[in-house]
């Protein structure tokens, strides 16, 4: 009995040893499969073409072409705002309401200013007339005429600037100026209730064009002077209307380029601060015999000319902004590998290329491009091969 229990012993021990040893020989086997698998993807390079492009980098601020800029009449407080900055408006087409306490004032007194002028227009008219044929009779001497004619000239002057000025507040206010046109100080009624009308102001655009921002350095905490709460004043630039969907980019650009620049040459341009948004355009203009102002004095600067298209009512660049600007010079399309995956062998460069069986076979390749990190090859490759990352010398 003892013997038997001996041998049972023995027996569970040496199946208990086989098993774990059957566990680290799966696990070894599984680690080195693994292993050789990561080994096998870390030394093989993928043949898929790609495109590089060579460019030429700059940073501008970008100024749209100006159509007309927004003037603020008085000063106040933004109400409402109808149109945000990056939109199309067409002329005339109402902006913004602006509260102030001291416009309505404002617009009587300048009404008052616009009669007194009218008024005073009229009697200088009038006696100018009456000199004129005094003159012509040989009743005044021409010195006298001469200065009731300077008087009239003066007048008619002041009295444009006044109705000018007139003009804007009845737009801004939307009264019909042909209402104001209409007025005498002998219509007292007529004045009168134009005088008390309630009015409030309303910011219309001047001409047809994409509202932008008049300085992006405007913009604080994402507020602009079109915004509801703004506090605005007098004769401040609320907006600007640009050129729809056209944008020109002046660049000073120093002689070590100037001459890998070449009219049509695409160019991408995108703001600063945000790189994914690109608007593509073209060299326009390349001008190689005049001189512009650069940052040094020892390198000379020529102007270049840019264009670019930009969609009409969601236009990623607006004035003020600073864009990247790159002049793609030439684009290539190749193959990217390591530096360490080219062998320079008789004047020609090689890479080693590995098929499907694990074979491998030297391939001679054509450099396109270099960069410190990488290479940009043109190679013969066949499906289902891959070039290996490490040229191994024989």
């Amino acid at each position: 009995m003892k013997y038997l229990k001996k041998n049972d012993n023995y027996l569970s021990s040496l199946l208990f040893t086989g098993f774990i040893t059957t566990i680290i020989l799966s696990f070894r086997v599984f680690w080195q499969n693994t292993n050789a698998a990561t080994q096998l993807s870390s030394t093989l390079v993928s043949t898929e073409r790609i495109t590089h492009s060579d460019k030429l980098s700059y940073q501008c601020v970008i100024q749209s072409p100006v159509k007309s800029a927004i003037n603020c009449p008085v000063s106040g407080t933004i109400q409402e705002v109808y149109v945000s900055y990056g939109q199309k408006v067409h002329n005339d087409t109402p902006l913004a309401v602006l509260a102030s306490p001291d416009s309505k004032k404002q617009f009587n007194a300048n009404l008052i200013h616009y009669l007194k002028n009218k008024d005073q227009l009229n009697l200088i008219k009038e006696k100018d007339k009456q000199n004129a044929e005094l003159y012509a009779d040989g009743i005044i001497p021409f010195d006298e005429r001469k200065n009731s004619s300077n008087q009239l000239n003066a007048q008619i002057i002041e009295f444009i600037q006044s109705e000018n000025t007139i003009k804007d507040y009845c737009r801004y206010f939307d009264i019909p100026f042909t209402q104001v046109q209409s007025l005498t100080f002998a219509n007292t009624q007529g004045v009168q209730e134009l005088l008390e009308k309630p009015a409030k102001i309303v910011v219309k655009s001047t001409t047809e064009g994409i509202l932008l921002l008049p300085n992006n350095q405007e913009k604080k905490h994402d507020k602009s002077t079109l915004t509801p709460g703004s506090k605005v004043e007098a004769g401040h630039i609320l907006a600007i209307v640009g050129k729809p969907g056209l944008l020109k980019i002046d660049l000073s650009v120093p002689e070590t380029d100037i001459h890998r620049i070449k009219i049509g040459q695409k160019v991408e341009i995108k703001p600063v601060a945000h790189r994914a948004d690109i608007v593509e355009g073209e060299v326009k203009i390349v001008d190689r015999y005049n001189l512009s102002p650069g940052t040094r004095e020892d390198i000379a600067y020529f102007p270049v000319l840019i264009e670019a298209t930009c969609p009409e009512n969601d236009c990623p660049l607006q004035s003020g902004m600073t864009a990247e600007v790159d002049i793609i010079v030439d684009e290539f399309t190749g193959i990217k590998v390591p530096n360490t995956a080219i062998h320079y062998e008789n004047d020609k460069n090689f890479v080693i290329i590995e098929d499907s069986e694990k074979i491998q076979k030297k391939l001679p390749v054509q450099v396109i491009s270099t960069d410190t990190k990488s290479i940009l090859i043109d190679a013969n490759t066949a499906e289902g091969e891959s070039i290996v990352r490490n040229y191994k010398l024989p």
